[in-house]
C-alpha cells in the first residue's frame, strides 16, 4: 500500500537548475527491476542514487514469490537441458505478440527493436544472473521441475528448467521476494549505492532536449532534483494501475492489478 506523499504533480519536465544531490546513474525504483540495474550500474564504476517512493526498498516484488525466469541458464546447461536461442525466440515472439506472430518472418512478426530486445534477453539473462549470485547479491537455487505457464504451446522447447529462485526462500516459495530483495538491498549499502527512500519522481529535468536529472516529492511537500551526469534509469512498475497500459500492452483483459 502507498504511503502519504504530496498529491500528484503534472509530470511537464522541468528547466536546468541547481541540484541538491548528483550522480552518473539515476535509478527511479527499488524493486526487481531498480535494484539489479542500480547494482550492474555500480559495479562498472558509476555513481548511483536510487529513488524509491515508498518508505522500504521492493515494490510489487517484496510480496512476490519472486521467481525469475532465465533462459538457457546455467544449471539447466548443467544438467543437460537444451534450451537454443531459436527455438526461445519462437517461444518469445507467440507469446508477446500473439496476433502478429509470424515463424517465416526473419523477425518472428515483431519490430526489429522487439526482437532485439527478446535476443538481448536471451543471451544477457543467464550472465547477468551468474553475476549477481557471484556478488552475493542475488544468490539462487535452480527450479528444474517448474513448467513455464505456456508449457504446452509447440514453441516451447525447453518446458522445465528455467525458473531459478533466491537460494534461502522458504520451500513454500511465499517469502521469495523478501528474501531477494533483502539480500540486493544489502549488496547495494555494501557497495555504495545511495539508496533514498520517501522519494517519488514527479517530473525529469531538461537540458537542451536531454535528460539530465528528475525532480522528487519527500512526504513533507519538499522538492529534491537529482542530477544524472550518464542516465536516469526507469524501473518504477504498477502499470496495472493504468487502464491505457494494460489496454495496450497486456493480450487478455485485466482489470486491475496489485502491483505496488
Amino acid at each position: 500500500m502507498d504511503h502519504e506523499v504530496a498529491p500528484r504533480e503534472p509530470a511537464a519536465p522541468a528547466g536546468i537548475g541547481t541540484f541538491e544531490a548528483e550522480a552518473d546513474v539515476v535509478v527511479v525504483g527499488g524493486g526487481g527491476g531498480g535494484l539489479p540495474a542500480a547494482l550492474f550500474s555500480r559495479w562498472l564504476g558509476n555513481e548511483v542514487i536510487l529513488l524509491e517512493k515508498a518508505p522500504q526498498l521492493g515494490g510489487t516484488a517484496r510480496k512476490a514469490a519472486f521467481w525469475y525466469w532465465v533462459p538457457n541458464n546455467e544449471p539447466m546447461r548443467a544438467v543437460g537441458l537444451e534450451d537454443r536461442e531459436e527455438d526461445c525466440l519462437r517461444y518469445m515472439a507467440r507469446l508477446a505478440r500473439p496476433h502478429q506472430y509470424d515463424p517465416s518472418s526473419p523477425t518472428l512478426g515483431l519490430s526489429a527493436w522487439e526482437y532485439e530486445l527478446c535476443r538481448a534477453i536471451y543471451q544477457s539473462a543467464s550472465p547477468a544472473t551468474e553475476l549477481l549470485a557471484e556478488r552475493d547479491a542475488l544468490p539462487y537455487r535452480h527450479c528444474a521441475d517448474v513448467p513455464d505457464y505456456w508449457a504446452e504451446l509447440p514453441e516451447d522447447k525447453a518446458p522445465t528448467g528455467r525458473v531459478l529462485l533466491p537460494r534461502d526462500a522458504s520451500e513454500t516459495m511465499s517469502d521469495g521476494g523478501r528474501v531477494g530483495i533483502s539480500t540486493m538491498s544489502e549488496a547495494a549499502a555494501r557497495d555504495g549505492v545511495v539508496v533514498r527512500t520517501g522519494h517519488r519522481v514527479q517530473r525529469m529535468v531538461m537540458a537542451d532536449g536531454a535528460v539530465v536529472g528528475v525532480e522528487a516529492t519527500t512526504p513533507d511537500g519538499a522538492t529534491h532534483r537529482v542530477g544524472a551526469r550518464k542516465a536516469v534509469i526507469f524501473a518504477t512498475g504498477g502499470f496495472t494501475h493504468n487502464p491505457e497500459l494494460r489496454q495496450n500492452f497486456l493480450n487478455v483483459p485485466v482489470y486491475g492489478g496489485c502491483a505496488a
